[in-house]
């Protein structure tokens, strides 16, 4: 979920989104679509990008934009003078009979320990 704290828009770096139904096109799964992944990034590779249209999201303060991890995103740089301050949430109920090392519970152990702009950020956690 995105929730703007300011305006976003274009100029301040927005997010875009693509159909969740293109990500279909990676795989159907966890494990399929992070193997298309730019190795050690959360990244689609750019020969895969061609499966996606995005579309900005251009929020005003009290806006909510809900997704799940199939759908494609992101978002451009801050190009104006002015901040672009999102609240960003991810949100997991662990099963209590949950496996630790299913796909799942990879995905958000790597949301988890992950930081913006890592070049060793990835999704290919064992």
């Amino acid at each position: 979920m995105v929730l703007p704290l300011e305006i976003t828009n274009k100029k301040n770096g927005c997010i875009f989104l693509a159909k969740k139904k293109d990500t279909a096109k990676l795989g159907k799964n966890f494990t399929k679509i992070t193997k298309k992944m730019v190795r050690g990034t959360p990244n689609i590779k750019k020969s895969d990008l061609k499966f996606f249209k995005f579309f900005p999201i251009e929020m005003n303060i009290g806006d909510a934009c809900f997704f799940n991890w199939k759908c494609a995103h992101y978002s451009k740089k801050n190009l104006s003078k002015n901040s672009r301050m999102i609240f960003y949430a991810t949100y997991y109920k662990k099963k209590p009979s949950s496996n630790k090392n299913s796909i799942r519970e990879k995905y958000y152990k790597d949301k988890f320990f992950s930081k913006n702009g890592m070049k060793n950020k990835s999704l290919l956690f064992n």
